[in-house]
């Protein structure tokens, strides 16, 4: 398994973190392979910025949602709501 490579990326000046180098690593494995990524963690412990830095080399858009206790389904896919005060005819 190939060592995780920052080293092109010079847009970013980056210091890595054992546990980020580590998170990336994992990451990248899973983005090998097609397999979908969760990360849960407290504020502050880098899951945001191993994901922008992963989408900068290569080359991805990304989206963010940051979520909660509180989020449903419904706030990632859409969902479907009464009209009320119209009619149907």
């Amino acid at each position: 398994m190939r060592a995780f490579n920052c080293t092109h990326v010079t847009a970013h000046v980056l210091t890595p973190l054992p546990p980020n180098h580590q998170l990336c690593v994992c990451v990248c494995r899973c983005l090998r392979h097609t397999e979908p990524v969760l990360l849960v963690g407290e504020t502050g412990t880098g899951k945001t910025t191993v994901c922008q830095l992963l989408a900068l080399m290569r080359g991805q858009r990304l989206h963010v949602l940051n979520c909660n206790q509180h989020t449903e389904t419904s706030d990632f896919l859409g969902g479907f709501r009464p009209a009320r005060g119209r009619c149907g005819s």
